[in-house]
């Protein structure tokens, strides 16, 4: 995509803190990041959403993200991590290419990743069967 942000970056048009790459996956600092080692994983190829993004390319994004935690646990003695997604923009995706947010955990770092969501008010019960019958489990 032409004017992708990430896009430019995963063609090497613009410059970024590169962490890690191999041939279909890139990882870089954001421009602001949230926490130490914040970091960004994405598919060098274009896809908007989770929708979107073909199975396979998924998978390979997935492992890159995970292989990459394992260097920073070992490498930074990290105790966890909170791997964030927002797809699409009613969940606030603020860059329309898929991408990770894999942000990695210290004892005692003082963060708080989870979110704070407004309770629903619908009965547990009625969606389960709400669910079960809309997605023909």
């Amino acid at each position: 995509m032409n004017n992708c942000p990430f896009c430019i970056i995963a063609q090497k048009q613009s410059p970024s803190l590169v962490i890690s790459e191999d041939e279909s996956c890139l990882a870089f600092l954001p421009l602001e990041p949230e926490a130490y080692a914040h970091t960004l994983v994405i598919p060098k190829q274009h896809f908007q959403t989770i929708n979107d993004i073909q199975p396979n390319v998924l998978a390979q994004t997935f492992c890159f993200c995970r292989n990459l935690a394992l260097r920073y646990t070992a490498k930074l003695g990290c105790a966890g991590f909170n791997i964030l997604l927002a797809s699409g923009q009613a969940a606030q995706q603020s860059v329309p290419h898929f991408h990770i947010h894999l942000i990695p955990r210290f004892e005692e770092d003082g963060l708080d990743a989870w979110p704070v969501l407004k309770k629903s008010s619908i009965d547990r019960q009625q969606m389960y069967s709400e669910l079960k019958s809309r997605l023909d489990l």
